[in-house]
């Protein structure tokens, strides 16, 4: 008997064009054997993760643990466009190689090299952003751009009503899925000795 997230997660693929043939059911189903039936209904977004994963390495031996790897960051006003100046998209710092090395390998040795990426959000929508590195200064005489960025980030910022203080998380299930983003409200800032506790909001890895 399907549990609810696979129904959900077979009307995901049916809207494109895709059908669970038996051999997928039967590897979705000795991967999420040890799941109890909430896990079951609040991984959908794992679930269609792991169906596209079957596809491309249809001989992999799948992982019990649904994540590869996460990242988050709170996201500040210039994140969210709010503070008036030109800012195109997320920063993603040149230090953290764990970060770079989970988004899509660029090449370098060209000018402005990018990937698109494609995610999920929670409601099984998809959305394509822009991971690009901004590298004029190696390639233009005068040049002075040295970063890497997430772009046409903003649309789904929108549409989860997201504000500054908000967690924002990217995840992949695994190394050939799609990544995952989400959004987490923020918690109310608690006074602390009479100050209001300040959020880092650099990059972290979750796991």
């Amino acid at each position: 008997m399907r549990s609810e997230a696979m129904k959900q997660a077979e009307d995901i693929l049916e809207e494109k064009g895709l059908d669970l043939t038996e051999e997928d059911v039967r590897k979705i189903d000795a991967l999420v054997d040890d799941f109890t039936e909430e896990e079951k209904e609040n991984d959908i977004v794992m679930i269609y993760g792991t169906i596209e994963q079957l596809r491309e390495h249809p001989r992999s031996k799948l992982s019990k643990d649904p994540i590869a790897a996460e990242f988050k960051k709170t996201l500040q006003k210039n994140d969210l466009g709010v503070t008036g100046g030109h800012q195109s998209g997320i920063l993603i710092p040149k230090g953290n190689s764990d970060l770079i090395n989970f988004l899509p390998e660029l090449d370098n040795g060209i000018k402005n090299p990018d990937a698109w990426i494609e995610c999920l959000d929670e409601d099984g929508d998809t959305w394509r952003l822009r991971y690009i590195h901004y590298n004029n200064k190696f390639h233009d005489e005068g040049g002075t751009r040295d970063e890497y960025r997430i772009t046409h980030i903003m649309p789904f910022l929108r549409k989860v009503g997201a504000m500054p203080g908000d967690i924002f998380h990217i995840k992949r299930v695994f190394p050939a899925s799609r990544y995952v983003i989400s959004v987490e409200v923020a918690e109310k800032a608690e006074p602390v000795g009479g100050k209001i506790k300040v959020k880092l909001s650099g990059w972290s890895k979750v796991c």
